[in-house]
């Protein structure tokens, strides 16, 4: 009895899924707007003098048809003439944890030290952001901001577990508060997924802005 109350309280850590594992760190450290104090990503990239507003913003166009599964339902602003794009996005994120990094499981000695200390990677809901895109002859500029987590409900070994939701990443605690569901390590670890999902999604907008289209030269 007391061994199958120990596998479920592991069961509870485990909400399988997803691909993006990042490092246990302390800090994330997010690019803080001065103004709002809100997370914002931000940069004004110059590319080749010769690619202009209309140019750069088929690339930008391309680039959310390619990124995200629908860019229909992703863009929600676009104009060619003043050259801008406004998208919602979102994306799933895990945690690697164990049993001992969760500061609220109680009676953790009813598991062996080995199944307390062993690691499991699960989906522990999705974080949304707000993109925008701004160019110009020769240059553009990339926003993300509003960056907000949202937890999910799954089943694990028979059982429906609910992720609550950690909301505003600018927060240094979640809304949901700590608990064994969002154990401090959690949150840590959705702000390290995070930063660093945003980073590859930065550098790969910034390659697809300088990338010409091989069939433009037939």
């Amino acid at each position: 009895m007391k061994r199958n109350k120990g596998l479920l309280l592991f069961c509870m850590l485990t909400l399988v899924s997803m691909s993006t594992v990042y490092g246990q760190t302390e800090t994330t450290k997010f690019p803080i707007d001065s103004l709002t104090g809100e997370i914002k990503f931000s940069e004004v990239v110059y590319v080749d003098s010769l690619a202009n507003k209309q140019e750069l913003f088929s690339r930008a166009r391309e680039w959310f048809s390619k990124s995200f599964k629908s860019s229909k339902s992703v863009i929600d602003f676009e104009d060619k003439e003043i050259g801008k794009i406004i998208g919602k996005g979102s994306f799933s994120i895990i945690s690697e944890e164990s049993m001992d990094d969760n500061e609220h499981i109680k009676n953790k000695n009813l598991v062996s030290k080995a199944l307390r200390e062993r690691k499991s990677k699960g989906e522990v809901g999705t974080v949304s952001f707000l993109i925008s895109i701004y160019v110009k002859n020769g240059r553009y500029k990339y926003e993300i901001t509003n960056l907000s987590h949202k937890g999910i409900t799954t089943t694990v070994a028979g059982y429906t577990v609910t992720q609550p939701d950690g909301g505003d990443l600018s927060s240094i605690e979640p809304i949901c508060g700590y608990s064994q569901l969002m154990p401090s390590i959690r949150w840590k670890n959705i702000k390290a997924n995070t930063l660093l999902t945003i980073e590859t999604m930065i550098i790969d907008l910034k390659s697809a802005m300088i990338s010409k289209n091989k069939n433009d030269d037939f």
